[in-house]
């Protein structure tokens, strides 16, 4: 186990070593989670891409480590994470809920190191200028516990809302989560020139956190973006179709991996045909 003061620094979880594959696909967990909520996905995205996560301060093997509540400051400490990793492949960010706020922000900060990501693909969070997940997520506090257990994916071993949990397990599952949504809370969207790399939106077309709606604006970010992708199901449907959604996901980063413009790749990469896309961006 590192020393403590390296332990307040994310660090890389490669979770399937493929170094044949094109690029690394680098997730990024969502609120309250680490790098085992992508676990499942190690045989899903090979050979396309070599699927990385982190470990986070405060869950997982660094659950005695504070969480960060700046998103720029963990980004910049993810960017350099993934910059010490470069093996001349590019990388691609993946992220969900506000994980997809923290793959924006390090794919920013990859960009301003001279080294942007090929693609960012953001799931199941409004857009980072819109200002909507600010809202959301306050009002989800408001709300209590019930409303925030909507973050929460039903994994083994992991009920925040049992009726009488252990106190222990109570905090260390909703530590982290109430860190990352403060962290959204306290987000503030820098205005930057649009980023040279590709962008895919998804989402559940029954989420009432990041409703269909309001996925479009991200769209304003990245020039020639196509229209998000939706899934049935709410906040966490890719917990509940993984296989449709890795094949969409593959798809993705197979375009990126070939540099296929980004106008193409919605004509040229078909979802699963329980997706459906809403009306177009613009």
């Amino acid at each position: 186990m590192p020393p403590y003061g390296l332990r307040s620094d994310p660090r890389v979880a490669v979770l399937d070593h493929c170094p044949q594959a094109p690029l690394r696909l680098y997730c990024f967990p969502p609120a309250g989670q680490g790098a085992e909520f992508y676990v499942p996905w190690r045989e899903l995205l090979a050979p396309v891409a070599e699927l990385c996560s982190f470990h986070l301060p405060g869950r997982g093997r660094f659950a005695d480590a504070p969480s960060h509540t700046d998103a720029h400051l963990l980004a910049g400490r993810l960017a350099a994470a993934v910059r010490a990793q470069d093996d001349e492949r590019p990388v691609a960010l993946f992220g969900h809920s506000a994980g997809a706020l923290l793959a924006y922000e390090t794919g920013q900060a990859l960009h301003r190191g001279g080294r942007p990501p090929l693609l960012l693909a953001a799931s199941a969070m409004s857009a980072p200028h819109s200002g909507t997940a600010r809202r959301t997520f306050g009002q989800l506090i408001a709300q209590g516990q019930a409303s925030v257990s909507s973050l929460l994916p039903l994994l083994p071993g992991h009920s925040p809302h049992a009726a009488n949990p252990d106190p222990g397990a109570f905090a260390a599952a909703w530590t982290p989560l109430l860190a990352d949504i403060l962290l959204v809370l306290q987000h503030r969207f820098r205005d930057e020139p649009a980023p040279p790399y590709d962008l895919v939106v998804y989402g559940g077309d029954r989420d009432s956190v990041a409703p269909p709606h309001e996925l479009a604006a991200w769209c304003d970010l990245v020039p020639l973006a196509p229209p998000p992708v939706l899934f049935p199901g709410g906040h966490m449907y890719l917990l509940e179709q993984p296989d449709a959604f890795c094949a969409r996901l593959r798809d993705d980063l197979r375009c990126a991996a070939h540099r296929v413009p980004t106008e193409r790749r919605h004509e040229s990469a078909p979802g699963p045909s329980e997706a459906r896309r809403p009306s177009d961006c613009r």
